[in-house]
């Protein structure tokens, strides 16, 4: 923040800055050149009154820190640059002043005023006008004080001597209330800076909010619109079916039967897609509590494969489950990995057609020192994901080109669910399908850390 302050700072005064030395060298060309050649010409070898020859000493402080500004880098060295030329310039207009002393006439000129004037108007001007941290500031001001004040103790001219202790207080208060100006015009731009920065800040979040209000719109449309369509078959196949019970068209007992257990296929297809509406919700709102245990991980991938056992049966399908021996413990949240492997095994039964086999199986890669992580993958037999609908398959509606072989509804709402599901028990989930090779499968895997060894617990 500090450095985007001091580059703004930088960057905004520049053309002030430009604009500043320009009319100074001007303003000293015109005036110092015009009374110089007025001056009697037996006294224009003499460094005379300030507005004659302060062109010689100013103009070319003034016009090298003009022509640095136009150097690549300047940001980098302006501070120096503009405070090192200020404050050569003043000593040089005290040196002028200096020797008018040493060569005019007693009298001839208020010379205390002078080099006053001189010190506060350069000072003053610089202040106001050169954007200089407070520290650059502070060498600016005193530098500038310093210098002349030394240069006068060391050469003090005798007819200054009464004066000496007015110059110094003049000179010395000059310089502090400067730095103490500059302290309070960087504190206003400071001030000005933080809080246009916390407007641009309120702003952008402002742009994000909209911006994630407009996606959530179109996304409660999509919703409406896949929720509407996925759900208007099944309600039309009930309400057939009802109105053909209704009105005597399915005479015997059987065939009511069959009519029946085709309703609550229906109505079983409805209940799944409204748990997958409101599951995805649910975790977008954060209201699902994650309850981390130590489990072990076999046990979960067999317990998934007993619930399969019939759907795979019925459509002609094989389950197998392949884990090492021993126990696979891992940190999971119990209901979250069996929704996350139900998710995985029920797509690849959804995909594969009769006669495949789809296989479960736990894969460890443990860390020195303990740790690690489990993986647990689902692979099938269906035709395989297409490398470019692989990116978008975890995402809501994110629907492949795949169709299920017995013509099982798809929300695309169940791997949106399951990546939410791993990343809240701290896991990750991807898929893994030979590019474009049609037939060749997928491999569906959740990760999930393995468990901490449990410390043996000492008898008394």
């Amino acid at each position: 923040m500090e450095q985007q302050f001091h580059e703004e700072r930088q960057r905004d005064g520049l053309m002030r800055v430009r604009i500043m030395l320009a009319l100074a060298i001007m303003f000293v060309a015109v005036v110092g050149l015009r009374q110089a050649l007025a001056f009697p010409p037996g006294l224009r070898w003499q460094l005379a009154d300030d507005l004659h020859y302060r062109f010689f000493v100013a103009a070319p402080g003034w016009l090298l820190a003009l022509a640095s500004t136009m150097l690549p880098g300047h940001s980098r060295r302006a501070e120096w640059v503009y405070a090192g030329v200020t404050v050569v310039v003043i000593w040089g207009l005290f040196v002028m002043n200096w020797l008018w002393v040493m060569h005019a006439p007693p009298g001839a000129k208020p010379v205390v005023s002078a080099i006053t004037l001189d010190f506060i108007e350069v000072l003053v001007l610089s202040t106001f006008t050169l954007p200089l941290r407070l520290r650059w500031q502070a060498v600016l001001s005193l530098g500038s004080a310093a210098g002349v004040l030394g240069l006068l103790t060391v050469a003090m001219p005798p007819s200054l001597a009464r004066e000496y202790w007015s110059i110094v207080t003049n000179l010395s208060f000059a310089a502090v209330a400067t730095l103490v100006l500059a302290a309070w015009r960087e504190r206003g731009e400071r001030t000005i800076f933080v809080q246009r920065e916390y407007g641009r800040a309120l702003n952008a979040e402002l742009e994000k909010t909209n911006g994630e209000l407009a996606r959530l719109n179109a996304e409660k449309n999509e919703f409406m619109a896949v929720a509407a369509h996925d759900l208007r078959a099944p309600l039309g196949v009930v309400r057939g079916l009802l109105e053909l019970v209704r009105d005597g068209k399915v005479a015997t007992e059987e065939k009511r039967a069959e009519a029946v257990r085709q309703a609550l296929g229906e109505a079983q297809r409805m209940h799944t897609l409204v748990n997958d509406y409101l599951g995805a919700h649910a975790l977008e709102s954060g209201t699902v509590p994650v309850r981390r245990e130590r489990l072990d991980l076999g046990a979960a991938a067999q317990a998934t494969a007993v619930r399969h056992a019939g759907a795979a049966v019925k459509k002609g399908q094989r389950l197998e489950v392949d884990a090492p021996a021993g126990k696979v413990w891992v940190t999971a949240d119990a209901g979250m990995l069996a929704q996350v492997a139900d998710n995985f095994v029920t797509n690849a039964l959804k995909f594969s057609a009769s006669g495949a086999t789809v296989k479960i199986e736990l894969l460890v890669a443990a860390a020195e020192g303990g740790g690690g992580v489990a993986r647990l993958t689902v692979t099938d037999e269906g035709p395989g994901i297409a490398v470019e609908e692989q990116g978008r398959l975890f995402t809501k509606f994110g629907k492949g080109s795949a169709r299920a072989t017995a013509g099982e509804a798809s929300t695309g709402l169940g791997l949106a669910v399951t990546k939410r599901l791993a990343e809240a028990m701290g896991g990750a989930v991807g898929c893994d399908s030979p590019a474009n090779e049609r037939g060749t499968g997928a491999t569906f895997w959740l990760e999930v850390a393995l468990a901490r060894p449990e410390k043996p617990s000492v008898e008394s």
